[in-house]
């Protein structure tokens, strides 16, 4: 049995929402320290960037490390704002200023052009070398406006297919099993499980 895993982030909420997604898996999941640097997230993809944490952790700690990159991809903006979700509107900028500076982009958007998904790949490093990935998507729409008061991000103007809700308005139990990261979750934890039995 693995008995902890280093969960490379420093946001206490994300590794909260891991730690419950894994609960008879892994029983203790840990969160970065002082010890670790900051790691820049240069990759391309969201893959990249998990990847580059995920090493990063593992070669500080030396335990399984855990890590993910996600974020909000556009169709009718390329993509974007993809693996610069949360640098959309400049490296300070609040939940709200990338909220609007995405509704500004897309004013006059008509609902064909709406569609988007939220994104998570979460990377376990178990050595130096060897490393199992897991993906998340959540297929949606923005909104023209943000509804909601639950969670973060872009959460107030997407709602997933089959919903009206936004993901902040749906509540937090079941939005961690709906979610992108949710999803790359559980594919881990279902990994970890045979990878243990």
């Amino acid at each position: 049995m693995i008995p902890s895993v280093m969960f490379a982030s420093r946001n206490a909420g994300k590794r909260s929402e891991i730690a419950r997604l894994l609960t008879g898996v892994i029983p203790d999941v840990r969160m970065l320290d002082g010890a670790a640097p900051d790691v820049a997230e240069t990759g391309e993809t969201f893959f990249d960037n998990a990847l580059l944490k995920a090493r990063s952790a593992f070669s500080v700690y030396r335990m399984p490390s855990l890590a993910d990159d996600s974020g909000l991809t556009v169709d009718a903006l390329n993509g974007d704002p993809g693996v610069r979700s949360a640098r959309y509107a400049g490296p300070n900028a609040s939940d709200e200023d990338r909220v609007r500076t995405l509704l500004d982009a897309m004013r006059g958007f008509g609902h064909a052009r709406r569609y988007a998904q939220f994104r998570c790949t979460l990377v376990l490093m178990l050595s130096d070398s060897l490393y199992a990935s897991f993906e998340g998507i959540v297929h949606g729409r923005i909104m023209d406006s943000p509804r909601g008061k639950n969670g973060f991000g872009y959460d107030p103007i997407f709602v997933p297919n089959g919903y009206t809700r936004t993901f902040a308005e749906i509540e937090a139990d079941e939005k961690n099993y709906l979610s992108h990261r949710g999803m790359a979750v559980l594919k881990c934890r279902r990994f970890l499980t045979r990878l243990q039995g």
